[in-house]
């Protein structure tokens, strides 16, 4: 938009630019109407990007006022402004929705909406609404009406509370427990980058583990511990880190065994390129000011590099069989070629003990 000059208030696209040393640059600007006009760099003001022209100004506004020119009074931003940029017409208006993603395994032909999780810790994009893992997932409903009524009877627990919300939202390692038919459920990750209902036995389905995010102190200096999903454990152990793991027994609340941020034990990736790969921590680059890297081998000997933030260990690499059931995850269907094969009994001591 010109600010000032003979050519005030005109808006338009610019199309070249004279570069004068030791004087004022030239711009030549063209209308919607295709009228071309000179004007110094001065007076000239930038209203919005030609690749994303609505995201820095209201320029279907400005055309609109009734003080303008009549070159732009009849301006039509739906229209005109795409023709000047692109030739081709885009999409306008604000977005009410916003697009699945992929995790969420939803077909494309199936149908057209699909409900929005509910406030909860985890991201929108890092969890999975309770009817879609029930009528998609799991499929024990085939509308989400049935998985509202089965809700109402107090048949769905996660993480040991009951929870009759359907848009309710699961989960990294959130443990899904049906009293009715006796069955538990984890949700982690397969290599495809979706989430996979992983089934656990009773005993498993007692305990959750969580990574440490943040340790800070609290008032009257007592300490605090913020897990992935925004739990709060006052006074924790002394030993434990930012990037560790804990577990936690769901009915008392208490820790019960932790996991360092070490070498030589299992991590799951929960972010990135390599997310849902599961390998043994081999080193670990530290960076002070940003965040560290670890370098992981899986069970065919790939190595591959991935961020500390993005690493959840899984279990220690002494006793890999305690906290969560590795020999299971790699016998998942969809996980990708170099873990499909996964031989528990004998390629986890190989890998260990080399």
């Amino acid at each position: 938009m010109v600010t000032g000059g003979a050519n005030l208030g005109r808006i338009g696209l610019i199309t070249s630019r004279e570069r004068n040393p030791g004087s004022f640059d030239v711009v030549h600007v063209k209308d919607v109407n295709g009228n071309s006009f000179a004007n110094s760099s001065r007076t000239s003001s930038l209203l919005a990007k030609a690749t994303n022209h609505g995201s820095l100004f209201p320029v279907e506004r400005v055309f609109a006022l009734p003080l303008l020119r009549r070159e732009t009074r009849d301006w039509q931003p739906n229209r005109a402004w795409d023709k000047m940029i692109s030739g081709t017409a885009m999409t306008h208006g604000p977005k009410k929705h916003v697009a699945t993603p992929k995790h969420w395994m939803l077909d494309k032909v199936t149908g057209v909406f699909a409900p929005p999780p509910s406030t909860c810790p985890h991201k929108l994009r890092e969890c999975l609404p309770l009817t879609i893992s029930l009528r998609n997932g799991l499929k024990y409903a085939p509308t989400g009406d049935e998985v509202k009524k089965i809700c109402m009877h107090h048949s769905i627990k996660m993480d040991g509370k009951v929870h009759t919300n359907i848009t309710y939202p699961a989960g990294f390692m959130d443990v899904i427990s049906i009293d009715k038919t006796g069955e538990n459920f984890c949700l982690i990750y397969d290599t495809n980058g979706c989430f996979a209902v992983h089934r656990i036995t009773p005993e498993e389905a007692k305990y959750k583990l969580y990574k440490v995010r943040k340790i800070f102190v609290g008032t009257k200096g007592i300490p605090h511990l913020v897990t992935h999903d925004a739990c709060i454990i006052r006074k924790p152990d002394p030993l434990l880190k930012v990037n560790d793991t804990i577990q936690i027994d769901l009915e008392t609340g208490k820790i019960t065994d932790f996991i360092k941020f070490d070498t030589g034990n299992v991590c799951m990736v929960t972010g990135g390129a390599n997310l849902g790969r599961i390998g043994l921590i081999t080193s670990r680059e530290r960076n002070p000011g940003s965040f560290d890297v670890v370098h992981v081998k899986d069970v065919n000997g790939n190595s591959f590099a991935n961020s500390s933030r993005t690493s959840s260990l899984l279990a220690k690499a002494t006793n890999h069989g305690s906290l969560f059931p590795v020999e299971r995850v790699f016998a998942l269907p969809l996980l990708r070629r170099e873990t499909r094969d996964w031989q528990p009994n004998r390629a986890w001591d190989k890998m260990i003990s080399g």
